[in-house]
């Protein structure tokens, strides 16, 4: 028999972790520079932005909402050929084909050559190459402010075309769809003969998305730094799941059902760099299955993500430069089959597990409780959804895995998906009751049943 106090976890997280959090200071800002340099290696033009990154190293970071600002400096000791210079931002979609839509943008001219004059209908040959252009000498600095809408609207493929937050910044090994954000600069000869010259730059994209609040009984909790209350206690404050059977034999001689019922804290919206909290309800009439299948290592709940995209990999701008030479907007592409879209499926985290107290530690106890916590990684992407592609997450529930029970089937029995969000909630900040383990991100095979070929590195 398991002893209940020993499995109550030895943790304290700091104090900084249980406090109200601090009001929000204003992070200064940080210069990026981008130059471009001759053959010689020396800066003639060169790109800044400024931004709320941590370090001047970093890409630079745009908010949701906030502008982006910045100037281009070009320092000329001789005269230059030069039609414009213009700055632009954006968002692009790049399919796993490395096809390029954009789905959002803002731009600014910042000098232009005046327009040519008509020299009649005797204009030479040459001069075809050369309308509208003039030079440039000297140093300039032309500062610019940018501003990518919050939201556009994209047909999803199930209906008219609706309103969409601009999303995260994505990209992973697994997954073959990117979302990107650039800041890209065009110096453009206005000649055919000669090639536009592009400073450019990545930059990374936070949407403000924030959960709503949690109960007051969980909000004393986290003040308090006592242990939350759970769904008997706190209805309100948690999201219960039916409850489901697993049936299995019990060290290869009997016959076993067990009950599960799953809860996830309410609102199914939770922070990275938090936590999820989780409590589970097993119920089983062998008292020795019971106990067993309520170590702390039996249940497997885990976080799943799911990344898919329907927009054809094949009908975008497949430019390999730092700037597309033609634009394709994301709302105008074609898309693929519903049934069909570019999907991939990745194991995120395990939750963590310890027993409750019970008071019914005899041959009549039936039931436990555990409390659990899936700890989400501050550089976890958030959940996004922007036309046909789409990133969400899911809490899943599996069939136990402990030594002397073996489950008639195996599998995923239960998921009830969940959002992941950038910003905390109002009031205290969410506290960890178990030490933080971050497990590798897998991709996994679950909808054709199949294994990937190589298992190195998955999770168990």
């Amino acid at each position: 028999m398991l002893d209940d106090a020993s499995e109550l976890p030895a943790y304290s997280p700091p104090e900084d972790s249980w406090s109200a959090p601090p009001p929000p200071t204003q992070r200064e800002l940080v210069t990026h520079t981008f130059p471009l340099s001759t053959k010689q290696g020396k800066p003639w033009a060169e790109l800044v932005v400024l931004s709320k990154a941590p370090t001047s190293k970093s890409l630079p970071r745009l908010i949701e909402g906030e502008r982006v600002s910045g100037w281009v400096n070009i320092d000329l000791p001789e005269e230059m050929p030069m039609k414009s210079v213009t700055v632009e931002v954006m968002g692009e979609l790049i399919s796993d084909a490395n096809a390029r839509y954009i789905f959002a943008e803002d731009g600014r001219v910042l000098w232009a050559a005046a327009p040519a004059q008509s020299e009649g209908r005797s204009r030479a040959p040459s001069s075809l190459f050369n309308r509208g252009k003039s030079s440039l000498k000297g140093c300039h600095k032309w500062p610019f402010t940018l501003e990518l809408p919050r939201t556009v609207v994209l047909p999803d493929g199930k209906g008219p075309a609706r309103m969409f937050t601009l999303p995260c910044s994505f990209s992973t090994r697994y997954v073959n769809v990117t979302i990107l954000y650039r800041v890209v600069v065009t110096i453009d000869h206005g000649s055919v003969l000669k090639a536009d010259r592009i400073i450019g730059t990545n930059c990374s994209y936070t949407a403000k998305t924030q959960p709503g609040p949690p109960s007051i009984a969980r909000q004393l909790a986290y003040q308090e730094h006592s242990p939350l209350v759970g769904p008997d206690g706190d209805p309100d404050g948690w999201h219960t799941l039916a409850p489901i059977i697993v049936r299995g034999t019990a060290f290869n001689t009997r016959k076993v059902e067990i009950n599960y019922t799953l809860s996830l804290a309410n609102p199914l919206s939770y922070t990275r760099g938090s936590i999820v909290p989780l409590h589970l309800k097993v119920e089983c009439p062998d008292m020795q299955v019971l106990f067993l299948v309520c170590a702390p290592n039996a249940p497997v709940i885990r976080l799943m993500r799911m990344v898919s995209s329907g927009y054809d990999p094949a009908g975008g701008n497949f430019s390999s430069g730092p700037k597309a030479q033609r634009k394709i907007p994301l709302a105008s592409v074609k898309t693929i089959s519903d049934v069909t879209p570019l999907r991939a499926t990745e194991h995120v985290q395990r939750a963590s597990w310890w027993s409750l107290p019970t008071y019914e530690d005899s041959m009549a106890c039936t039931s436990r409780e555990l409390q659990g916590e899936i700890h989400l990684p501050g550089n976890l992407f958030t959940t996004s959804h922007l036309g046909r592609y789409d990133f969400v997450y899911e809490v899943a529930m599996y069939t136990p895995e402990v030594a002397g029970f073996t489950p008639s089937s195996s599998g995923k029995l239960q998921t009830v998906p969940v959002d992941i969000c950038a910003m905390y909630a109002e009031g205290p900040r969410p506290m960890a009751y178990s030490p933080p383990v971050y497990d590798q991100i897998v991709r996994v095979y679950e909808e054709s049943g199949q294994q990937p070929p190589n298992m190195s590195g998955f999770l168990q």
